[in-house]
């Protein structure tokens, strides 16, 4: 689950910007296989993580977190999260680097074309049940 979506160079991933690059020497998306550490998992960023026990969850990887390192199998950051839960509004809304290019390791061309490679993923529960969807190509 971890080494799918071009974990080729770990620099793509690196923060250039904003606060995340400016934390643990430059934040970069971390990914672990099989329990061997790739690159490690940066607090503030969108991780998506499956346990040794085969439950997928997915979260905002936080320092504390690290003592779950041992349970799990697989694990990847996408980076800033895309959406996230408002529980006052009680719907999603947009993540708070999605407008900020830079701080949000948003990609552009040569040109200054803002797009995007980024991959997603998502939780759902649905008839009580979870699931868990990838874009499909």
């Amino acid at each position: 689950m971890a080494a799918f979506t071009a974990r080729f160079k770990r620099a793509p991933g690196a923060f250039k910007y904003g606060e995340l690059a400016l934390r643990n020497r430059g934040s970069h998306y971390g990914s672990l296989e099989n329990g061997v550490v790739f690159s490690k998992l940066q607090p503030g960023l969108s991780t998506v993580f499956m346990r040794d026990n085969g439950a997928v969850a997915m979260k905002t990887w936080m320092g504390a977190d690290n003592q779950l390192l041992p349970r799990i199998r697989y694990a990847l950051q996408y980076g800033v999260l895309l959406a996230e839960f408002d529980n006052t509004a009680r719907r999603g809304i947009p993540g708070p680097l999605v407008a900020r290019w830079g701080p949000g390791n948003w990609s552009g061309s040569q040109d200054s074309k803002l797009r995007t490679l980024r991959a997603g993923a998502a939780l759902q529960t649905s008839g009580g049940k979870r699931f868990f969807q990838e874009p499909k190509p």
